[in-house]
């Protein structure tokens, strides 16, 4: 088997493995802030505790869609890399088909003078 062969195959494994990466990040999510409701003695207190916890869902809401854009863009890389690295080795594979052997005889006269 040539270096151009092996080398594609590892290139195709690797983006296997990126694929299987950016799935596996989807499943990753950031810390939840609890959506319960408190109640303060004060109604500032209260309304600013209300205001702070949907600040913090937001972000969260926010890392959350963050970390699924990426792991898409993940899974696309790993997606070029299979494509590429299967061109690559179908590309050598026909090459090393194709390839013959040429002998060349060396075509000499012998001649008297």
């Amino acid at each position: 088997m040539s270096n151009k062969k092996i080398m594609s195959i590892i290139g195709i494994i690797v983006g296997i493995a990126i694929v299987i990466i950016g799935f596996l990040l989807q499943n990753t999510h950031s810390a939840n802030i609890g959506e319960g409701y408190m109640k303060f003695g004060a109604d500032f207190y209260t309304e600013i505790y209300d205001v702070t916890r949907d600040v913090g869902m937001a972000i969260t809401h926010s890392i959350n869609d963050l970390i699924v854009a990426i792991s898409w863009l993940i899974v696309s890389i790993g997606a070029i890399d299979i494509c590429f690295f299967s061109y690559l080795l179908t590309k050598a594979s026909k090459v090393s088909d194709n390839q013959c052997t040429t002998i060349t005889v060396n075509d000499t006269k012998n001649e008297e003078i």
